[in-house]
């Protein structure tokens, strides 16, 4: 079965599955085969527990999943660079992206699930997007990428999750990214 999913977590995604027609949703397993993480993240956590982006342009979270054995690091989503406003609405500056610190996610460690949303038919739209003259696609960000990754990197919704050893759950991010 072919999953789309973002190609930076082709290496650590496990129980890759379809749900809802459009939804990729996939586990997270770090390269020493440990599926506990801490998260750290950059944005605001509101009281609900939701992380969301900061001023200036609002469209700046950045998740990271840190190994609790290992200690790698994988990124689960960049919002400056990942999604489809990321990619074609939302232009973040470089010092706002270079100036983003993480803070530990206040949550045990845990298992982590991420849904990605895939409601966009890039295939029927292609011709409304820019390309390059090597036939990239041009990203408001500068960025020119090929057709696969925007299909990959552009998801209009995400969906990540957390599950403690402990058996208590929490959803980080449940948002519409498009």
């Amino acid at each position: 079965m072919n999953i789309t999913i973002p190609k930076t977590l082709h290496p650590y995604a496990i129980n890759k599955r379809i749900e809802e027609e459009c939804f990729s949703v996939i586990e997270l397993q770090s390269s020493v085969g440990n599926q506990l993480f801490e998260l750290h993240f950059f944005g605001d956590q509101s009281n609900d527990g939701y992380i969301h982006g900061l001023p200036p342009s609002f469209s700046n979270r950045l998740i990271v999943a840190k190994c609790i054995v290992s200690g790698e690091e994988i990124i689960i989503f960049d919002e400056s660079l990942q999604g489809y406003d990321g990619m074609f609405c939302i232009p973040v500056s470089e010092d706002e992206k270079n100036n983003r610190p993480l803070k530990k996610l206040n949550f045990m460690p845990a298992e982590v699930t991420i849904s990605f949303g895939y409601g966009i038919d890039y295939e029927s739209e292609k011709e409304i997007y820019e390309t390059n003259e090597l036939g990239l696609f041009k990203l408001i960000d500068g960025r020119a990428v090929t057709f696969t990754q925007v299909q990959e990197d552009g998801f209009d919704w995400l969906i990540v999750s957390l599950k403690s050893q402990s058996g208590e759950y929490k959803e980080i991010i449940n948002t519409e990214l498009a």
